[in-house]
């Protein structure tokens, strides 16, 4: 048995795991404790329970099981902070843990430690199996997955956060060619639609505005400052068949408001579909002025020109091949004009 004053040069091994009885500084254990918990587990010894030994010296290394448990532990901590560093990170609790379970079990042969090293790997064990099943592969449609690769991929959204976005949308609609899917000052705006496939035509008291064409948003102007009291101010109709992804606005909104990196992702996708839709309805505006002062130019040159024909007054001012626009935009909306 170890004296107050012994050192590590008159001692055995069996003396520094020996722990001084009588003569000691520490307090015993209190009797209420002590009994409670004999009277729990009465085959264990509770003698060292709130014993404070004074530290003859250094004791001889652990075994290799403890040493590995602990560079696990060390490992953990260099966990970085991604979703993947987390999964590593409980990963390596859960090998340091069942180490440390095993050298408790048959080397120290401590219960304690074996109890609360088997509990620390149970609970990060389940943060694993937890971890891997929220980040397995969400299968998406077909359809779904063209949205999700066009829009979303590139902006780092996971498929599990636009899995969240399709499962508050309200449905898929389907288009006959002139059908309208928003009636101007009739429509309110509570809802926001993605198209998927098809164009459709956005008009205000008869005059064409822009097209609206696959993965474009109908109503993104209205999603900011515009409540879901008003109504719209333009009418949107298909110009063939198309079909349409709606959500409510209400529900959506209150969606991302849980994740503010998938709100803040799908507010700069359709802020960028309003700017679009800008630098379209500009466009159309240049080429209707150019196409005036193309009119009032050919207008002027037949009311000068005295010698023609009289058969060229039946003609029209301003043949095909004068009105041929060589923009995309242009083509397009001869021909709807000319259907309508």
């Amino acid at each position: 048995m170890l004296g107050p004053n012994a050192t590590m040069l008159n001692t055995t091994a069996e003396d520094i795991f020996l722990y001084p009885g009588a003569n000691t500084s520490s307090l015993p254990p209190p009797a209420t404790l002590t009994s409670l918990l004999a009277s729990l587990l009465p085959s264990l010894d509770y003698s060292q329970l709130l014993y404070q030994p004074q530290c003859p010296g250094w004791v001889p290394l652990n075994h290799v099981y403890y040493q590995v448990s602990n560079l696990f532990l060390l490992l953990s901590s260099m966990a970085p902070n991604s979703p993947g560093g987390f999964l590593f990170l409980r990963a390596m609790l859960v090998v340091s843990s069942s180490f440390c379970t095993v050298w408790g079990c048959h080397v120290a042969c401590g219960v304690d430690i074996t109890g609360w090293s088997s509990i620390l790997a149970v609970v990060n064990m389940a943060w694993c199996v937890q971890t891997v099943w929220r980040g397995r592969t969400v299968s998406l449609s077909q359809e779904m997955e063209g949205v999700y690769q066009q829009i979303f991929q590139h902006l780092k959204v996971t498929r599990r956060q636009f899995k969240t976005l399709l499962s508050v949308s309200k449905e898929i609609r389907k288009l006959s060619p002139k059908e309208r899917v928003i009636e101007e000052k009739l429509s309110r705006v509570d809802s926001l639609s993605l198209v998927l496939t098809g164009r459709l035509l956005v008009s205000q008291a008869g005059r064409a505005l822009h097209l609206v064409t696959q993965n474009q948003f109908l109503d993104s102007p209205e999603w900011f400052g515009v409540t879901t009291d008003e109504y719209f101010q333009v009418t949107v109709t298909a110009l063939e068949e198309c079909s349409i992804l709606v959500w409510h606005r209400d529900k959506i909104k209150f969606v991302i408001m849980e994740d503010p990196f998938l709100q803040t992702v799908l507010e700069h996708v359709i802020g960028r579909d309003v700017v679009r839709k800008l630098m379209q309805v500009h466009n159309i505006n240049e080429e209707l002025n150019i196409h005036k002062s193309g009119v009032l130019e050919n207008g002027d040159n037949l009311s000068i020109d005295e010698d023609k024909e009289d058969d060229d007054d039946k003609k029209p001012m301003i043949t095909k091949e004068s009105t041929k626009d060589t923009s995309l935009m242009g083509t397009i909306l001869g021909k709807i004009l000319n259907r309508i």
